[in-house]
């Protein structure tokens, strides 16, 4: 037999598990559609837009099993007599839901604790030059590494490769990852739980989010961004740099150079819309309300009831 409590955390987490599962599904083949609108807002709003999505799942899962599982459950289950027992399906999706976030949460902790042991050991004998802490190995790359406390680190090789202006530029590309705390929603991204939304997002973020830091490094001027695409050009030309999770890279990705360079040097002349976030949390907690005072009516809750019985059986 199994106990209460017991039976009602296995419920809630196989309906955390179904809402997540079935959600993620729905915005896969939705993501098409959201990078495209993402495209026409600004960079760094599309950015937080591809983040939301991403976690969009776990929320309504979450959601769904608190308030409308657990408050059913608790007043239509009778807390003594017969106890269910639970099938074969629900206890399966209850540890599913489980492992969806146990895995990724301990695959990122783990990766936090690599990079920040690999920064540290590069930091360790770094010459500092006007907030940039040159690097002693031979890599080709910079970055903004670290979590707690973040730097921006250069190869030497960077250094002799780039002029004054190129240096400043992507200097101050790095620092607007800083500003954004990327490296952190880095690890967001990494720990957010398994669904079948696919890993598009994260691509998709990883694009917007480089463009927002190409954006605030340039501010429109002319100048600037020629600098910047420059500097591009001429780091992806020294080859791959060492991959590191949780770490902002210049050149991350050479799939994207060709879009981020022709970006800099033809600027768009359309005005970037505005993504109306004000309107969507005002939307959420609205709707959030709702769900919380149907799930408190006889009728409403009856059936939720009869669909967490079947789930059960």
């Amino acid at each position: 037999m199994t106990p209460y409590v017991w039976r009602l955390c296995c419920l809630s987490l196989a309906v955390l598990g179904v809402v997540q599962l079935a959600s993620g599904l729905v915005l896969r083949f939705l993501a098409p559609r959201f990078v495209r609108l993402a495209t026409r807002l600004d960079a760094a709003r599309a950015a937080t837009l591809m983040l939301t999505l991403r976690w969009l799942p776990a929320v309504l899962g979450l959601f769904v099993a608190g308030c409308l599982c657990v408050p059913v459950y608790l007043r239509l289950e009778p807390l003594s007599g017969d106890e269910e027992e639970l099938g074969f399906a629900c206890v399966t999706l209850a540890c599913f839901a489980l492992l969806s976030y146990l895995i990724p949460v301990a695959r990122a902790a783990v990766n936090v604790c690599h990079s920040e042991v690999r920064v540290r050991a590069l930091v360790r004998d770094a010459e500092e030059q006007g907030g940039l802490y040159v690097i002693r190995e031979p890599l080709p790359a910079m970055a903004l590494a670290g979590l707690f406390q973040s730097r921006v680190v250069v190869s030497r090789e960077v250094v002799r490769l780039l002029s004054a202006d190129q240096m400043d530029a992507a200097r101050r590309h790095e620092r607007a990852h800083q500003e954004s705390r990327d490296n952190w929603k880095r690890v967001l991204l990494e720990a957010a739980p398994v669904d079948l939304s696919g890993q598009q997002w994260r691509a998709a973020w990883i694009r917007f989010s480089e463009w927002a830091a190409d954006d605030k490094a340039t501010e429109g001027e002319p100048v600037r961004s020629v600098a910047l695409a420059s500097a591009l050009v001429s780091v992806a030309r020294l080859g791959s740099p060492e991959s590191m999770p949780q770490v902002s890279m210049l050149v991350s990705d050479g799939r994207e150079l060709r879009a981020r360079v022709e970006r800099l040097l033809t600027p768009s002349e359309r005005v970037p819309q505005r993504f109306p976030v004000a309107v969507v949390l005002a939307g959420a907690v609205f709707s959030a309300v709702v769900v919380a005072v149907l799930a408190q009516q006889p009728g409403c809750a009856s059936r939720v009831h009869q669909l967490l019985e079947l789930l059960v059986d």
